[in-house]
């Protein structure tokens, strides 16, 4: 487990991509980010990036309606060079998390990387009906993660801010 000063995911995860990478990157799954993809801006010309997102945000090019744990037979095995997912596992029952994880190192090929909140953490659209994810069921946080929980499975953890509360930052270099 690392710790670095906070930086927002926007520039962290391309960052660390293209860090952990070494070359250029391809293509990109980006899970749960049917909304916008996080880095959108960021991310190199020429990257082939695509959303598989539960929540049907409307129609959007490179977005596909589906749950993430169906990734692989969605898209294939080894189908993205890259598969990322911001702020989405803590939305799913713990074993639906583990699911995801191994959907995303089904469809990768290079790298899967995420961020999720250290710990549990309230969030329910239903308390929130003011927020503009509140039209979205799936918003509602359903499990806490934590460190070992990550390494158990072979990823590297970075706490993006510190070392007790701040988001983690997981990624697993596929062989």
């Amino acid at each position: 487990m690392t710790s670095i000063a906070w930086e927002h995911p926007g520039s962290l995860i391309p960052r660390l991509v293209a860090e952990l990478l070494a070359a250029d990157v391809g293509s990109l799954l980006d899970i749960g980010g049917g909304g916008e993809t996080v880095g959108y801006g960021a991310w190199p010309a020429g990257i082939r990036l695509h959303a598989l997102d539960k929540f049907d945000h409307g129609p959007k090019p490179g977005v596909t309606v589906g749950d993430g744990c169906d990734a692989a037979a969605i898209f294939g095995a080894k189908s993205f060079e890259v598969v990322m997912m911001c702020e989405v596992i803590e939305h799913l029952e713990k074993a639906d998390g583990f699911r995801l994880l191994d959907a995303a190192e089904a469809v990768a090929r290079r790298l899967v990387i995420g961020t999720t909140p250290h710990g549990f953490q309230v969030q329910d659209p239903a308390l929130h009906p003011e927020a503009p994810w509140a039209n979205n069921p799936y918003q509602k946080h359903l499990s806490g993660w934590s460190i070992p929980d990550f390494e158990s499975r072979g990823y590297m953890v970075i706490c993006n801010g510190g070392p007790t509360a701040a988001p983690l930052v997981f990624y697993k270099v596929i062989a």
